[in-house]
């Protein structure tokens, strides 16, 4: 009878049932494997809550990815743009800048997986800067240098460009001929990201908090940088790592992921 109890609830187990208990019986045996098995049902049932959270959580860093890139501000901006433009018959230029943003859109619409190909990511920068550059009349240069490759390594999405952005964002209408630089190189099993700019850097107080990864939501700016960094813990746990500093003058990002290339699994 106590192996046939014991047996019971080995198969409820087995069925992912949501309550076992097992009773203490009197041979020796089954009384330690009992405790043992119940010690192993706190552990699963542990296990599935924290593997519920873990999805949770990587559903609302997606949720907030979608959200970043539904930008009605910019998306206004253009648009007025393009009348502006229409109104003075510079139809050239027009036709430039809806190729560029036709393109851009169908980069951002297309994104469903966690990794994209670096080569990708690298045009859709360039897109971004050519709109941006017509918006400002070409107030700023973006200088591309990739020692990687670009067409096999994988990287997340709007993970450079999200840096790009923020410097052009907040430095545009306060630096004269700004200029933003991105080198990309490969070292052993790592891929090297830096970002820098001729700006006015980060305030002392927002960078200190974004170095700590404290919640800066609150404030409005930045949050696509909080983003990024959430979203790569998620992807890469300690494996990757971003440091940005001020220097004399501008600011300098560094982002450090693990290589991924096209013949690898896109789940670490």
């Amino acid at each position: 009878e106590p192996m046939k109890y014991f047996s019971d609830n080995l198969t409820k187990i087995r069925e992912d049932s949501q309550d076992v208990y097992f009773d203490n019986v009197d041979i020796a045996e089954l009384a330690e494997a009992n405790e043992l098995f119940q010690s192993i049902c706190g552990q699963m049932k542990e296990l599935k809550i924290q593997m519920y959270e873990q999805q949770l959580a990587q559903q609302k860093l997606q949720l907030d990815y979608m959200h970043l890139q539904i930008q009605p501000h910019f998306y206004t901006n253009i648009l007025n743009l393009i009348y502006t433009l229409a109104s003075i018959k510079d139809y050239v230029t027009i036709q430039e800048l809806t190729k560029n943003m036709a393109e851009y859109f169908r980069y951002l619409l297309s994104l469903k997986e966690d990794y994209v190909y670096l080569e990708d990511e690298l045009q859709c920068i360039v897109r971004y800067a050519q709109v941006q550059k017509i918006r400002y009349q070409d107030n700023f240069q973006l200088r591309i240098t990739c020692n990687a490759d670009a067409d096999e390594e994988k990287i997340p999405p709007l993970l450079i460009q999200t840096f790009i952005e923020n410097s052009i964002k907040h430095n545009i209408m306060l630096v004269q001929d700004l200029e933003i630089s991105l080198l990309i190189e490969e070292e052993g099993g790592m891929l090297h990201i830096i970002i820098k700019d001729n700006g006015l850097g980060f305030p002392v107080e927002i960078l200190d908090r974004l170095n700590d990864n404290e919640n800066i939501e609150e404030d409005g700016r930045h949050i696509g940088i909080i983003n990024v960094k959430n979203r790569m813990q998620v992807l890469y746990g300690g494996q990757a790592a971003v440091s940005i500093r001020n220097e004399v003058q501008g600011a300098v990002v560094m982002i450090r992921i693990p290589r991924m290339n096209k013949d690898e699994n896109t789940e670490l």
